[in-house]
Order: structure tokens, then C-alpha cells, then sequence
């Protein structure tokens, strides 16, 4: 199992930009994520402030294989996700703060919260690549989430690509059984996918990841596999507010060391 990446979202206004990315710098392997919605993300809100700011100051410090990644995690509006900035990106139907934040270059892009009125039939038009060739810069990771609510759109998804053979778009699957309820998957899943990067969620955090990270290798097929961890909820400072870069720091650093004891 080749661990790529440690990912951990929770940033936002009340953390300073230059925190997160002199962590990055100091954290290669580390991805740290900033939610955005159609309420946190608009224009004169100070989240979309805050993520301008921070994509500004990550792409001036960032070096290739030196520096981290900054992930930008568009949400639905809860059940609701007719409305929800993932269909609107599905679609092609942007308003500019989105597309100004997703052009900016070396990030990850993760969809959350499809499933509940998300068409699968929109992943043909999402896989043809149009509109993320338009939106999404060319280095940028595509992660969508996969559970029970969302297998049917992953899996067209997937289909669309293979028939299209586009290989423009990088993309990950992450497996969250809780669906980002911050729940322990009672097993992990094996990889559906094969070749593409495969991430593991749900309740992990520095208190049991060096118990979970066995689980997630024996159920890995591939031993060459890339992997790759996420969490949230145990990383937040005591208060929930944001993330704690000292709990992310001992997250990270125990999935390092867990690496390097298990290299072959």
C-alpha cells in the first residue's frame, strides 16, 4: 500500500493563510481542505475572501514535490442538491466566485453531498469534460465521494470516462461510508476502481489511525495501490471552529512513520 496523501479538511477564516501554508511547505504529503457553498463561498462573503487569500499565498510559496495541497471542497445545500454548487458544476451553470476559486492551479476539487436528488444521467455530461476543461486547471485532482448514495452517479461517472477515454481529468474516489458523518466504517472497502487513487474516511484521527491504517491495507487488492487518508472531525480545535494544525501535524505524522515501517 503506497500512501499519497494525508488529507484534512477544516480550514477556514478563523485559521491564517499563511498558517496553512507553511504547514504545506513543511508537510509535503498533506492536503488541507477549505469548504465553499452557495451560502460560504459567494462574493463579499469572508469565506470567499479567505480562500482568495489563501490560493494566492499557496501558488506564490508552492514547489513541485515540495509543498502540499490546498483542496477546495464545493458542498451541496444538505438534501437539497438541485441547488447545491456540485449539480451547478455538473452542469456547467457557475456563478464567478466558484470559477474564479477553481482556476487556480496545483489544488484538489472535491464534490460532497450528491446523492440524494443528483441525477446519475448529468455524469455523461460532466465526464465529456467540457465544462471542467473550461473550469478546473489542468494539474487540479477531481475527488468525488463514494457510499451507498452516491455509487450510482460514481460508477456513470466512471463509465463515461472509459468511453470517452479522457484522460484529461485526474480524479479520486473517496470512500466515506457515513457520507462525511465522521463515522468508523465498520470494514473498508476494497478499490472499485482500479488505477485510480483511492482515499479512506470516517472517524480516523490521531487517537486510532495507527489501528485503522491494517484494516485499510488488508483490504487493498493491489498492493501497489495508491491511498490516500481523510479526516476531519478529530482534527477540529477543541471549540470545533477550524482546524487544529498541531492535531493534523501528530495525523500526519503517524501515517509517515506507519508508511516507512511498512515500505518494501
Amino acid at each position: 500500500m503506497n500512501i499519497v496523501k494525508v488529507s484534512m479538511i477544516g480550514a477556514n477564516e478563523n485559521l491564517a493563510p499563511m498558517d496553512v501554508v507553511d504547514f504545506l511547505r513543511a508537510h509535503p504529503m498533506a492536503e488541507i481542505g477549505v469548504g465553499v457553498s452557495a451560502q460560504k463561498g459567494a462574493i463579499g462573503t469572508p469565506r470567499f475572501d479567505y480562500v482568495m487569500t489563501l490560493l494566492k499565498a499557496y501558488n506564490e510559496k508552492y514547489i513541485p514535490g515540495q509543498t502540499g495541497t490546498v483542496a477546495l471542497h464545493i458542498n451541496g445545500n444538505g438534501k437539497d442538491d438541485i441547488t447545491g454548487w456540485p449539480m451547478l458544476v455538473a452542469t456547467g451553470n457557475l456563478p464567478w466566485s466558484l470559477v474564479h476559486m477553481m482556476r487556480f492551479p496545483n489544488m484538489s476539487i472535491q464534490l460532497n453531498h450528491f446523492g440524494y436528488n443528483f441525477k446519475p444521467q448529468y455524469a455523461q455530461q460532466f465526464a465529456n469534460g467540457i465544462q471542467l476543461r473550461k473550469y478546473i486547471a489542468p494539474k487540479s485532482h477531481l475527488i468525488l465521494s463514494y457510499c451507498d448514495r452516491t455509487a450510482e452517479y460514481v460508477d456513470a461517472f466512471k463509465r463515461a470516462m472509459n468511453a470517452q477515454n479522457n484522460n484529461t481529468i485526474k480524479w479520486d474516489v473517496l470512500y466515506d461510508a457515513s457520507f462525511g458523518g465522521g463515522k468508523m466504517a465498520a470494514q473498508y472497502a476494497a478499490p472499485l476502481y482500479p488505477g485510480i487513487r483511492q482515499g479512506y474516511a470516517g472517524g480516523m484521527g490521531p487517537d486510532n489511525i495507527l489501528d485503522e491504517l491494517p484494516k485499510i491495507q488488508a483490504a487493498q487488492t493491489d498492493p501497489n495501490a495508491e491511498i490516500w487518508i481523510d479526516a476531519e472531525g478529530k482534527l477540529r480545535t477543541d471549540d470545533g471552529k477550524t482546524l487544529d494544525l498541531y492535531k493534523a501535524e501528530q495525523f500526519y505524522k503517524k501515517i509517515m512513520a506507519y508508511q516507512r515501517q511498512n515500505a518494501k
